[in-house]
C-alpha cells in the first residue's frame, strides 16, 4: 500500500514518506548506471538530497588513503571550507577500515564522537561541525558535514545506511562485472519499499 497525504498524520511521517520515494529514485538511477563515475555522482546528489548537509561526499579508496570522488557543498564561502576529509581524515579513514559509521555531534568537542575518537578534533578555523560517514561496503565511504552541531537525526543515518547499500550495490556490479548484481540492487530496493 502506498501512503498518500490523506493518510498521513504527521509531518513526520511524510518525511518518511518523502526519504522513501527519493531511495526509490536513487536504486532507480544506480540501477540504470553505465559507469562507475556516474555511480559516484548519483549516490553524491541523493545524499545531499537525502540530507540536506552542506557538503557531501563520495570517498574511495587512492594510492595516498581515502579521496573525494565526488562531492558537493552548499554555502557561500562553501569553496573557502576545508571538506571532513582535510580536517578530520582519522576519523574517516577509521571508520572505512573498520566497517563502521561515525558520528561526531560537534567536530570542535571530541567528547560527543558516537563513533572513532580522533586525537584532535578541535578546528582552528570556522567549518563543519557534524560529520556523519558511513561505509560503502569496501568500496568507500559516504560522508555527509554540516556547519550545525548535531545536526543529523536518526532519519539521516538511516537513509544514509540504505544509500550506502544501494551504492555499494551498484559499484559490485562493476567490480564483479556480473548482471546478477541488478538483481542484488533490485532486492536492496524492495527491502527499502517495505521499512
Amino acid at each position: 500500500m502506498r501512503l498518500t497525504d490523506s493518510l498521513l498524520p504527521t509531518c513526520e511521517s511524510a518525511t518518511i514518506c518523502t526519504v522513501t520515494d527519493d531511495l526509490h529514485q536513487a536504486a532507480r538511477e544506480l540501477l540504470a548506471a553505465r559507469t562507475e563515475q556516474t555511480v559516484r555522482h548519483t549516490a553524491v546528489r541523493q545524499l545531499a538530497t537525502l540530507s540536506g548537509a552542506d557538503r557531501c561526499e563520495v570517498l574511495q579508496p587512492g594510492e595516498n588513503g581515502l579521496e573525494s570522488r565526488a562531492s558537493v557543498a552548499y554555502g557561500p564561502d562553501a569553496a573557502d571550507v576545508p571538506g571532513p576529509l582535510e580536517t578530520h581524515r582519522s576519523i574517516l579513514e577509521h571508520s572505512f577500515e573498520h566497517g563502521t559509521a561515525g558520528l561526531i555531534d560537534d567536530l570542535t568537542d571530541v567528547r560527543s564522537a558516537s563513533g572513532p575518537a580522533p586525537a584532535a578534533a578541535v578546528l582552528d578555523r570556522p567549518g563543519y561541525r557534524s560529520l556523519l560517514c558511513v561505509p560503502i561496503e569496501s568500496h568507500g565511504l559516504l560522508a555527509a558535514a554540516d556547519r550545525e552541531p548535531s545536526y543529523f537525526s536518526g532519519h539521516e543515518r538511516e537513509s544514509m545506511r540504505q544509500l550506502a547499500a544501494l551504492v555499494a550495490a551498484a559499484f559490485d556490479r562493476f567490480a564483479w562485472g556480473t548482471a546478477d548484481e541488478g538483481s542484488r540492487l533490485e532486492s536492496v530496493a524492495r527491502v527499502i519499499s517495505h521499512d
